[in-house]
């Protein structure tokens, strides 16, 4: 089942014990697609022992009541009555888990089968890995995401369907994978303190996570055997979603500018054939970038975090005013981009007039040049006809004279 589509069925899980894997889905406010999202992992075939831990954010009456009635076997239901954020969502989610290995899946997915057995066997044949993302697709089946990069400026270089240029794509390191569905070392994450609450409410924290586990020396890999279905960014408006990422971007290039010395400058657009190869070896180059403390820890520590109602309360209030601040100061650089664009037509509008002029200055000319023409044309006309007459008197005069 596609996300968004509402189960026709009552979603149940089977009640481990003992799950090798806890997965951990944040919901926030009525979350629409929550519903079809937990349907589809109910639904989808696995041999791996898991259990559900969901985090609710400000969950409306009516999510909570399809909860109660729709779906059985969640291991925990953690709620909050504000918007703690989306990585501390999933840091207080993880200390209920009780298997060594966490999934985090976001609300708007829909696992396909046997999504999860390539991952776990994977990161446990191999002890450096520190997480396995699975490949993120579109809900037309192509590839939305496969692996990213990140460039020395801190953008990301997000390998979908485009770039991979009608390749498929390999199971091998990424610099990160999206949290939309990663799985990760319970022990590692705690070890590197989780998601950093700095980067509420949203976006970024990914990133930050999979170098924070970099900078313990574990990899991050994108397994391309675990495909899952993804609507992408459906829980926020897009002023205030682009005001966030740009948030979490300045924090994650705050807390990672030594880090990023390691990583390739990003390169020109301009000529896709060799975008597509610095693509390429960017991704073959991961194998070869430093890992612990040669590749650096964070500059600035994690956000503290506070469980407190005030505290809560006010980060959202200082989040909302800082958005407003950024429009206004939108709005005054657009009204100042307004008004250079105007002056700009006015100098041009006198650039405008100023050709006119030159122009009909030389129209006039060249209709002077032509009356000058004319009025020369029609002297030599007239000479012309004087002189004939002048010829023929002459001729007359000399015939008089021989006769």
């Amino acid at each position: 089942m596609s996300p968004g589509k509402l189960a026709a069925r009552p979603i149940e899980f089977p009640r481990e014990s003992d799950p090798l894997v806890s997965v951990v889905i944040i919901g926030w406010r009525n979350a629409p697609s929550l519903l079809a999202s937990l349907d589809a992992l109910s639904n989808a075939s696995t041999s791996i022992p898991y259990e559900v831990i969901l985090t609710l954010n400000e969950p409306t009456e009516s999510l909570l009541s399809e909860l109660d009635n729709g779906v059985a076997g969640l291991a925990a239901t953690l709620r909050s009555d504000m918007n703690i954020g989306f990585g501390e969502a999933n840091n207080r989610a993880v200390q209920r888990a009780k298997g060594p290995f966490v999934v985090f899946l976001n609300d708007d997915t829909s696992v396909r089968d046997q999504w999860l057995d390539s991952s776990v066997a994977l990161i446990e044949k191999n002890t450096e890995m520190g997480a396995v993302g699975s490949v993120l697709l579109n809900t037309n089946g192509s590839i939305q995401d496969a692996g990213c990069l990140i460039w020395r400026d801190g953008s990301v270089a997000l390998l979908d369907h485009v770039l991979l240029n009608g390749h498929e794509p390999a199971t091998r390191p990424a610099l990160y994978c999206s949290a939309a569905a990663i799985l990760v070392r319970k022990e590692v994450f705690e070890k590197v303190g989780g998601f950093d609450p700095g980067y509420f409410p949203a976006y970024y924290e990914d990133v930050d996570l999979c170098f924070k586990f970099r900078s313990e020396g574990f990899e991050t890999w994108i397994n391309t055997d675990s495909r899952v279905e993804h609507l992408r960014a459906g829980s926020t408006t897009r002023p205030f979603q682009r005001f966030c990422h740009e948030r979490g971007y300045q924090r994650f290039l705050s807390r990672w500018s030594r880090s990023l010395e390691h990583v390739a400058v990003p390169p020109s657009q301009e000529d896709l054939s060799s975008y597509f190869e610095a693509i390429r070896t960017g991704f073959e180059d991961i194998r070869t970038l430093p890992k612990g403390e040669a590749f650096g820890a964070p500059a600035l520590p994690d956000a503290p975090t506070f469980d407190s109602e005030e505290f809560i309360q006010q980060r959202e209030i200082d989040l909302r005013k800082e958005f407003i601040s950024s429009l206004e100061e939108s709005y005054l650089d657009f009204e100042e981009e307004v008004k250079e664009l105007n002056e700009r037509q006015v100098e041009l509008l006198g650039q405008a007039g100023e050709l006119r002029k030159q122009i009909d200055d030389r129209d006039n000319r060249i209709r002077e040049l032509e009356e000058q023409k004319n009025a020369v044309e029609s002297e030599l006309e007239r000479m012309r006809e004087r002189r004939v007459v002048r010829i023929t008197d002459a001729v007359a005069e000399k015939f008089k004279r021989n006769t």
